[in-house]
Parts: structure tokens; sequence; C-alpha cells
């Protein structure tokens, strides 16, 4: 009784290095996941409570940093320059965007997915 009333607030459910990753509708808009390359995901939120600065987004992602716009209002921010620098491929990260990346491509290194309006 209690998994099919937790099943009608899914959005979403993926399978990501046998773990579920949920994407809950309550929670799409007010939170901030930082998708790290070893399949460990962080709720995160920007340290004023408005908006990441650039300095946080830079350090999430350990250098410059790139945005995916998704398709649900929501961003993912990754390294600009992973691939160059020979980063873990992040199985997660590549999963959740896999609607809007072109075929063969994937996301390396930690990733962050954000509702937009916490990116200036």
């Amino acid at each position: 009784m209690f998994y099919s009333r937790f099943l009608l607030f899914l959005t979403n459910v993926y399978l990501c290095k046998n773990k579920y990753v949920i994407k809950l509708k309550v929670m799409a808009d007010k939170q901030a996941f930082l998708y790290l390359a070893n399949g460990e995901i962080v709720p995160v939120l920007p340290s004023n409570g408005v908006s990441f600065t650039l300095g946080e987004l830079k350090k999430f992602v350990k250098g410059f940093i790139q945005m995916i716009y998704l398709t649900d209002e929501r961003v993912m921010i990754i390294n600009e320059e992973g691939k160059f620098n020979s980063s873990k491929h992040n199985d997660c990260a590549t999963t959740l965007a896999k609607n809007v990346l072109t075929p063969g491509d994937f996301i390396v290194g930690d990733a962050l997915i954000t509702p937009i309006q916490f990116v200036n």
C-alpha cells in the first residue's frame, strides 16, 4: 500500500550503478543535486539561499563550467574541459541528460543539476 502511494509522486526512476535515482516532483524546483562521477548523489543548495555564485559552480565541477539546458526547467552544470582532463565517465548524469545529448555523447566528472532559477 505504501509503495503504491509513493509511486504516485515519482516523475522518473533511473538505475545508475545499481542504485535507483529518483526525481520527485516536489523537489524538482526547490533542490539541486550534485551527481558525483562515483555514483554518489549529494543534495546541495546555494550558500546565499537564492542562487549559486560562479565560484560555487566552479567548485562543484572542479573547473570552468558548461551549462546544458535540460527539458524540464533545470540545467546541468559540468566541467567544460572534463573530457580533455580524462575525467571519469558519469553514468547517472549521462542517463539524466540523454534527451538533450547528441547520440554517442556522454558526461564526465561531477555534474550539478539545478533548477534554472538557482543560476543567474
